[in-house]
């Protein structure tokens, strides 16, 4: 670019610059400056709000889909060459015959009682398959652990509770005589940890259900039974609306019978 082509941009730029400036001066001075911008400083805020509340509302449903996807697929998969969602059906078809033969009849016991004995004597085998069993029947089947929700008292200066498990109420067999074994969860994580402690520093839950003591426990504090009971009485609520509904246009459908 020639030399006087450059001082020529040159000036108009800096001319731009200052007129630029002497605009704003003036605009700020008659009190329009910050005032002009308030409308979209609130307009991006609500934005923001909206955007972060529509990621609160759909966060929990996209993460339950996601993971009952993964579930699906994973099962669906196990069954090769057959159509999708074939393989899933006769997976849960298996699984609920086996629970069905083996709880019904005779033979079913015998042949999974005789199973399960083979793999609690196969050295190695049996410290793997009895600690999965335990595990799943004390949550599911008539042999649940997690069902005597108790308050333990861990610390007497200052005193301080916290919620657990009954899962032993005689050590005795350890060892440990009047003594008990206490389960208490971790928030947000499938882990906890076991303590043994005297029976006078145990007292049982009374307020809440085994279930709302784990809901409790779990989400840290933040579900109470006021929840639960709120979002009962809301479905009782929609339930009874609905029934209302029902029988309004029952009794409009009958009154125009009875005008024909």
């Amino acid at each position: 670019m020639p030399p006087g082509l450059q001082r020529v941009s040159c000036n108009a730029m800096i001319s731009f610059m200052f007129t630029t400036r002497h605009k704003m001066v003036q605009l700020t001075k008659n009190g329009v400056s910050f005032h002009t911008f308030a409308p979209m400083r609130r307009f991006t805020v609500i934005l923001l709000r909206s955007f972060l509340q529509g990621l609160l509302l759909l966060s929990p449903i996209a993460i339950t889909v996601y993971l009952l996807y993964r579930v699906f697929t994973g099962v669906d998969s196990l069954v090769p060459f057959v159509p999708q969602g074939i393989g899933f059906l006769i997976i849960i078809g298996t699984v609920t015959l086996i629970g069905y033969l083996g709880t019904r009849f005779f033979i079913g016991k015998w042949v999974f009682e005789a199973f399960a004995n083979l793999m609690e004597h196969t050295p190695g085998v049996k410290y793997i398959y009895s600690a999965i069993r335990d595990v799943l029947n004390s949550f599911v089947g008539d042999k649940k652990r997690f069902n005597k929700a108790v308050w333990v008292c861990v610390n007497y200066a200052p005193e301080t509770w916290r919620i657990g498990f009954v899962t032993q109420r005689d050590m005795t067999h350890l060892g440990l005589e009047n003594k008990v074994a206490v389960y208490m969860p971790h928030a947000y994580a499938i882990s906890g940890w076991v303590i043994v402690t005297d029976p006078k520093n145990v007292k049982p839950v009374k307020e809440m259900t085994a279930g709302e003591a784990m809901k409790f426990a779990v989400s840290g504090g933040i579900t109470t039974v006021e929840d639960t009971e709120n979002l009962n009485r809301q479905n009782n609520q929609t339930t009874e609306a609905q029934r209302r509904i029902v029988l309004t246009e029952e009794a409009e459908s009958n009154a125009r019978k009875d005008q024909f």
